[in-house]
């Protein structure tokens, strides 16, 4: 639960690592395993890149791992959190000094596209599906 995901940094009783199929966060297509309502979608690997490429990038926070000051922004408008991500084995936290944002990009096997960021980089790269990170719907 998201209050579970909240309160604790260590493993999640009961936690699934097993993916999605690889066709549940369709751009054309809305699947029960869709995070996004109605009328929006995720970025694709080649979007997330993109946004990169044309906008400004800045920092926030001290980057420590411990709190959840840390973020980044991208061009005037978007704000991203470096909320850390949940290990795919047991959904323990990996500190809040790192960002990951899935794309809707399947890349084959256990892998999807993802923004990752961190306190000196950022990029767009393949990422393993179990893993517990972000989303950021945008509209259609």
């Amino acid at each position: 639960s998201q209050a579970t995901d909240i309160s604790t940094t260590s493993y999640i009783s009961g936690w699934n690592s097993t993916p999605a199929p690889n066709t549940s966060w369709s751009d054309s297509n809305k699947t029960a395993n869709d995070p996004c309502p109605n009328g929006y979608r995720l970025p694709t690997y080649t979007e997330w890149r993109g946004v990169l490429a044309n906008n400004t990038i800045t920092r926030t926070g001290d980057w420590s791992g411990t709190g959840y000051g840390n973020a980044i922004k991208i061009g005037d408008n978007l704000l991203l959190p470096a909320t850390g991500y949940r290990f795919p084995g047991d959904g323990t936290l990996n500190p809040r000094n790192v960002g990951y944002y899935w794309s809707s990009t399947y890349s084959g096997g256990n892998y999807g596209g993802a923004l990752y960021f961190d306190q000196n980089t950022q990029a767009v790269y393949d990422t393993d599906m179990p893993r517990g990170i972000n989303i950021r719907c945008i509209a259609q």
